[in-house]
Protein backbone atom coordinates (compact mmCIF):
# COMPACT_ATOMS: atom_id res chain seq x y z
CA UNK A 1 0.00 0.00 0.00
CA UNK A 2 1.16 3.51 -0.72
CA UNK A 3 1.50 6.28 1.91
CA UNK A 4 2.15 9.50 1.92
CA UNK A 5 5.18 10.99 3.94
CA UNK A 6 3.95 13.06 6.67
CA UNK A 7 5.91 16.54 6.36
CA UNK A 8 6.48 19.43 8.52
CA UNK A 9 7.14 23.04 6.93
CA UNK A 10 10.95 24.03 8.73
CA UNK A 11 9.82 26.73 11.49
CA UNK A 12 6.32 27.08 10.24
CA UNK A 13 4.24 24.10 11.10
CA UNK A 14 4.46 21.73 13.52
CA UNK A 15 3.06 18.13 13.54
CA UNK A 16 0.22 17.96 15.75
CA UNK A 17 -0.10 15.64 18.52
CA UNK A 18 -3.52 14.38 16.51
CA UNK A 19 -1.94 13.73 13.38
CA UNK A 20 -0.94 9.51 12.64
CA UNK A 21 2.31 8.51 14.72
CA UNK A 22 5.17 8.53 11.68
CA UNK A 23 8.43 6.41 12.31
CA UNK A 24 10.50 9.91 11.88
CA UNK A 25 9.93 13.00 11.75
CA UNK A 26 10.87 14.98 8.57
CA UNK A 27 11.45 18.26 5.97
CA UNK A 28 11.16 17.45 2.32
CA UNK A 29 11.30 20.05 -0.21
CA UNK A 30 12.03 19.74 -3.92
CA UNK A 31 14.16 21.54 -6.09
CA UNK A 32 12.35 24.74 -8.03
CA UNK A 33 15.38 25.48 -9.92
CA UNK A 34 18.76 23.77 -10.80
CA UNK A 35 21.45 25.55 -12.35
CA UNK A 36 25.39 24.84 -12.99
CA UNK A 37 27.63 27.30 -10.67
CA UNK A 38 29.38 29.61 -13.27
CA UNK A 39 32.37 31.45 -13.45
CA UNK A 40 30.95 34.83 -12.76
CA UNK A 41 32.68 37.54 -12.32
CA UNK A 42 36.20 36.07 -13.61
CA UNK A 43 37.28 33.61 -10.19
CA UNK A 44 34.85 33.89 -8.97
CA UNK A 45 32.18 30.24 -8.79
CA UNK A 46 29.84 28.77 -5.79
CA UNK A 47 31.15 24.87 -4.79
CA UNK A 48 33.17 23.54 -2.38
CA UNK A 49 36.71 23.23 -1.57
CA UNK A 50 36.43 19.03 -2.31
CA UNK A 51 40.49 18.10 -1.87
CA UNK A 52 41.51 20.32 0.71
CA UNK A 53 43.83 22.09 -1.50
CA UNK A 54 44.25 25.52 -2.16
CA UNK A 55 45.71 25.03 -5.60
CA UNK A 56 47.21 27.04 -8.59
CA UNK A 57 47.51 26.37 -12.31
CA UNK A 58 51.33 24.54 -11.25
CA UNK A 59 49.85 22.47 -8.75
CA UNK A 60 50.47 19.22 -9.53
CA UNK A 61 48.13 17.96 -7.54
CA UNK A 62 45.23 18.38 -8.90
CA UNK A 63 46.63 18.22 -12.61
CA UNK A 64 47.30 21.85 -13.28
CA UNK A 65 43.80 23.59 -12.08
CA UNK A 66 43.65 26.39 -10.64
CA UNK A 67 41.00 27.14 -8.08
CA UNK A 68 38.46 29.68 -7.71
CA UNK A 69 37.00 31.54 -4.81
CA UNK A 70 33.65 31.42 -3.57
CA UNK A 71 31.05 34.38 -3.51
CA UNK A 72 32.28 35.33 -0.03
CA UNK A 73 35.85 34.95 -0.74
CA UNK A 74 36.67 31.67 0.81
CA UNK A 75 39.53 30.57 -1.45
CA UNK A 76 40.05 26.49 -2.30
CA UNK A 77 36.48 26.18 -4.89
CA UNK A 78 36.70 23.24 -7.03
CA UNK A 79 34.59 23.88 -10.29
CA UNK A 80 36.26 22.65 -13.16
CA UNK A 81 32.86 22.35 -14.75
CA UNK A 82 32.60 26.10 -14.85
CA UNK A 83 35.50 26.65 -17.25
CA UNK A 84 33.99 24.23 -19.80
CA UNK A 85 30.15 26.09 -19.80
CA UNK A 86 31.14 28.66 -22.27
CA UNK A 87 31.87 25.72 -24.87
CA UNK A 88 28.97 24.17 -24.27
CA UNK A 89 26.93 26.98 -24.82
CA UNK A 90 28.28 28.11 -27.75
CA UNK A 91 27.78 24.33 -29.17
CA UNK A 92 24.06 24.64 -27.97
CA UNK A 93 23.47 28.01 -28.93
CA UNK A 94 22.71 29.28 -24.91
CA UNK A 95 20.06 26.34 -24.42
CA UNK A 96 21.38 24.47 -21.54
CA UNK A 97 19.81 26.24 -18.41
CA UNK A 98 16.49 26.49 -20.28
CA UNK A 99 16.58 22.94 -20.96
CA UNK A 100 17.28 21.71 -17.40
CA UNK A 101 14.56 24.16 -16.10
CA UNK A 102 11.84 22.88 -18.93
CA UNK A 103 12.80 19.17 -17.13
CA UNK A 104 12.46 20.58 -13.77
CA UNK A 105 8.92 21.87 -14.80
CA UNK A 106 7.86 18.99 -17.06
CA UNK A 107 8.41 17.15 -13.72
CA UNK A 108 10.84 14.94 -15.94
CA UNK A 109 13.92 16.34 -13.32
CA UNK A 110 12.61 16.37 -10.03
CA UNK A 111 14.69 16.19 -7.12
CA UNK A 112 13.23 15.82 -3.75
CA UNK A 113 15.56 16.20 -0.27
CA UNK A 114 14.21 14.91 2.85
CA UNK A 115 15.70 15.73 6.21
CA UNK A 116 15.30 13.49 8.63
CA UNK A 117 16.03 15.25 12.22
CA UNK A 118 17.94 13.83 15.14
CA UNK A 119 19.21 15.13 18.61
CA UNK A 120 21.95 17.63 18.59
CA UNK A 121 21.92 18.94 15.33
CA UNK A 122 22.58 15.33 13.40
CA UNK A 123 20.55 14.74 10.93
CA UNK A 124 20.40 12.13 8.01
CA UNK A 125 19.80 13.36 4.58
CA UNK A 126 17.74 11.54 1.44
CA UNK A 127 17.99 12.91 -2.04
CA UNK A 128 15.39 11.36 -4.58
CA UNK A 129 14.15 11.25 -7.94
CA UNK A 130 10.57 12.35 -8.74
CA UNK A 131 8.74 11.36 -11.60
CA UNK A 132 5.35 13.55 -11.68
CA UNK A 133 3.78 16.74 -13.58
CA UNK A 134 4.28 19.45 -11.05
CA UNK A 135 1.76 22.61 -11.11
CA UNK A 136 3.47 25.75 -11.80
CA UNK A 137 2.98 29.26 -10.37
CA UNK A 138 2.53 32.65 -12.58
CA UNK A 139 6.19 32.93 -12.06
CA UNK A 140 6.52 29.76 -14.15
CA UNK A 141 8.11 27.81 -11.39
CA UNK A 142 6.87 24.78 -9.09
CA UNK A 143 4.26 25.48 -6.58
CA UNK A 144 5.12 25.15 -2.80
CA UNK A 145 2.95 22.91 -0.82
CA UNK A 146 1.95 20.27 -3.77
CA UNK A 147 2.13 16.31 -3.47
CA UNK A 148 4.32 14.88 -6.01
CA UNK A 149 5.27 11.10 -7.01
CA UNK A 150 8.55 9.13 -6.55
CA UNK A 151 10.50 7.70 -9.84
CA UNK A 152 8.88 4.23 -9.43
CA UNK A 153 12.16 2.55 -11.08
CA UNK A 154 15.15 3.78 -8.66
CA UNK A 155 13.90 6.65 -6.71
CA UNK A 156 17.13 6.74 -4.37
CA UNK A 157 19.61 9.16 -5.77
CA UNK A 158 21.84 9.35 -2.33
CA UNK A 159 21.52 9.49 1.16
CA UNK A 160 23.98 10.19 4.38
CA UNK A 161 24.55 12.08 7.32
CA UNK A 162 23.92 15.29 8.01
CA UNK A 163 24.33 18.70 10.25
CA UNK A 164 21.78 20.94 11.01
CA UNK A 165 21.99 24.50 12.73
CA UNK A 166 20.72 27.80 13.03
CA UNK A 167 18.68 26.89 9.60
CA UNK A 168 21.92 25.72 8.07
CA UNK A 169 21.85 21.77 6.43
CA UNK A 170 25.40 20.73 5.79
CA UNK A 171 25.91 17.33 4.18
CA UNK A 172 29.12 15.02 2.87
CA UNK A 173 30.45 13.15 1.61
CA UNK A 174 28.39 10.76 0.68
CA UNK A 175 27.76 9.16 -2.89
CA UNK A 176 24.95 10.82 -4.75
CA UNK A 177 23.80 10.55 -8.18
CA UNK A 178 22.96 13.57 -10.55
CA UNK A 179 20.38 14.10 -13.60
CA UNK A 180 22.19 15.30 -16.43
CA UNK A 181 20.01 16.97 -19.50
CA UNK A 182 22.03 16.52 -22.89
CA UNK A 183 20.26 16.92 -25.77
CA UNK A 184 16.67 17.02 -24.11
CA UNK A 185 17.67 13.48 -22.53
CA UNK A 186 18.10 12.84 -19.28
CA UNK A 187 20.98 10.82 -18.31
CA UNK A 188 22.00 9.82 -14.59
CA UNK A 189 26.10 10.49 -13.58
CA UNK A 190 27.40 9.98 -9.85
CA UNK A 191 29.57 12.33 -7.49
CA UNK A 192 31.23 9.51 -5.51
CA UNK A 193 31.82 12.06 -2.64
CA UNK A 194 29.08 14.85 -2.99
CA UNK A 195 28.93 17.68 -0.65
CA UNK A 196 25.55 19.53 -0.05
CA UNK A 197 24.67 23.13 1.82
CA UNK A 198 21.20 24.77 1.83
CA UNK A 199 20.40 27.90 3.86
CA UNK A 200 16.19 27.69 5.05
CA UNK A 201 14.16 30.74 5.42
CA UNK A 202 11.60 30.58 8.23
CA UNK A 203 8.89 28.95 5.45
CA UNK A 204 10.87 26.41 4.70
CA UNK A 205 12.43 27.57 1.30
CA UNK A 206 15.92 26.70 0.44
CA UNK A 207 16.87 30.05 -0.82
CA UNK A 208 20.43 29.04 -1.90
CA UNK A 209 21.29 25.45 -1.96
CA UNK A 210 24.85 24.26 -2.99
CA UNK A 211 25.65 20.92 -4.58
CA UNK A 212 28.95 19.76 -5.54
CA UNK A 213 31.44 16.88 -5.82
CA UNK A 214 33.33 15.25 -8.90
CA UNK A 215 32.17 13.24 -11.32
CA UNK A 216 34.36 10.82 -12.67
CA UNK A 217 35.46 11.69 -15.97
CA UNK A 218 34.98 8.20 -17.89
CA UNK A 219 31.48 8.07 -17.02
CA UNK A 220 30.58 11.38 -18.16
CA UNK A 221 33.05 10.92 -21.87
CA UNK A 222 29.79 7.30 -22.07
CA UNK A 223 27.12 9.74 -21.41
CA UNK A 224 28.34 11.74 -24.70
CA UNK A 225 28.83 9.14 -26.70
CA UNK A 226 25.38 7.59 -25.90
CA UNK A 227 23.99 11.32 -26.39
CA UNK A 228 25.69 11.25 -29.75
CA UNK A 229 22.84 8.92 -30.88
CA UNK A 230 20.17 11.25 -30.71
CA UNK A 231 21.74 14.80 -31.76
CA UNK A 232 25.03 16.37 -32.59
CA UNK A 233 28.56 14.24 -31.77
CA UNK A 234 28.90 15.48 -28.29
CA UNK A 235 31.64 13.52 -27.78
CA UNK A 236 33.43 14.83 -30.86
CA UNK A 237 32.71 18.32 -29.75
CA UNK A 238 33.39 17.62 -25.86
CA UNK A 239 35.00 14.78 -25.39
CA UNK A 240 38.50 16.12 -25.44
CA UNK A 241 37.86 19.00 -22.97
CA UNK A 242 36.50 16.69 -20.39
CA UNK A 243 39.18 14.35 -20.23
CA UNK A 244 41.45 16.98 -20.09
CA UNK A 245 39.10 18.92 -17.03
CA UNK A 246 40.02 16.41 -14.53
CA UNK A 247 41.30 17.68 -11.28
CA UNK A 248 40.04 15.60 -8.72
CA UNK A 249 41.13 12.18 -7.97
CA UNK A 250 45.00 12.09 -8.92
CA UNK A 251 45.98 8.40 -9.98
CA UNK A 252 49.29 7.27 -9.81
CA UNK A 253 50.27 8.18 -13.70
CA UNK A 254 49.93 11.48 -13.05
CA UNK A 255 46.28 12.02 -14.03
CA UNK A 256 42.85 13.13 -12.77
CA UNK A 257 39.70 10.72 -12.86
CA UNK A 258 37.39 13.48 -11.61
CA UNK A 259 36.01 16.67 -13.19
CA UNK A 260 34.48 18.84 -10.27
CA UNK A 261 31.13 20.58 -10.57
CA UNK A 262 29.16 22.35 -8.52
CA UNK A 263 25.11 23.00 -8.66
CA UNK A 264 22.59 26.05 -7.44
CA UNK A 265 19.44 26.00 -6.39
CA UNK A 266 16.23 27.02 -5.00
CA UNK A 267 13.74 24.36 -3.50
CA UNK A 268 10.23 24.80 -2.02
CA UNK A 269 8.55 22.45 0.75
CA UNK A 270 6.56 19.46 -0.54
CA UNK A 271 4.83 16.28 -0.19
CA UNK A 272 6.27 12.82 -1.60
CA UNK A 273 3.48 10.51 -2.11
CA UNK A 274 4.67 7.05 -2.13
Amino acid sequence: MKRLTILCALGAVACGAGEPAVEEASVTVVAQTLEFARESPRGVSAGFNLDGFVSGSNDGRTCFKEDFASPDGTEGVDNELARLLPLIDLAGEGALQALVQDAVNEGRLLMFFEIIEGEGGQAKLRVRRGADVPLLGTDGFILPGQTLGLNEEDPLLGEGPATWADGVLEAGPFPLSIPLVIFSQLYLVSLPEAHLRFAFSEDGTVEAGTVGGGIPVAELVQVLRTASNFGPEFEELFGGAVRDAGDLARAADGSCAQMSAALTLRAVPAFVWE
